[in-house]
């Protein structure tokens, strides 16, 4: 029971680091894109890596299969992971660019909320 409560408070140690406040009053936009960037990077890294690890067990069963319906699943497995490599590499790209198009806090780039017309 230790293990898991001190594992859980170690999982959560970034969390508790990320709450502690800026400047009082104004709210950091900036710090905010950089922690949800953090998130889809490894988000898109953790599920593209998945896909592969799909992608190649489909082949190693395909490979190992004796009789058609085996190797029609292997197949499958196949082809599922190729789209999830796909979307994953496609969600990426979509990621860098939506990033470079906002500007990237990390690299100098301001990013400013939208302000009201009055």
């Amino acid at each position: 029971m230790k293990k898991i409560i001190v594992g859980s408070i170690a999982l959560l140690a970034p969390t508790f680091v990320f709450a502690q406040p800026g400047n009082i009053g104004t709210p950091d936009v900036g710090g905010v894109y950089v922690f949800i960037q953090g998130l889809m990077n490894a988000a898109t890294v953790l599920l593209l890596a998945a896909a592969a690890v799909y992608f190649m067990w489909g082949v190693f069963q395909f490979m190992r299969a004796e009789g058609e319906e085996p190797r029609a699943e292997g197949r499958t497995k196949i082809i599922y992971g190729l789209i999830g490599i796909a979307l994953m590499a496609s969600l990426w790209g979509i990621v860098k660019i939506i990033t470079t198009t906002a500007g990237n806090p990390d690299q100098g780039g301001a990013v400013n909320p939208p302000s009201l017309p009055f």
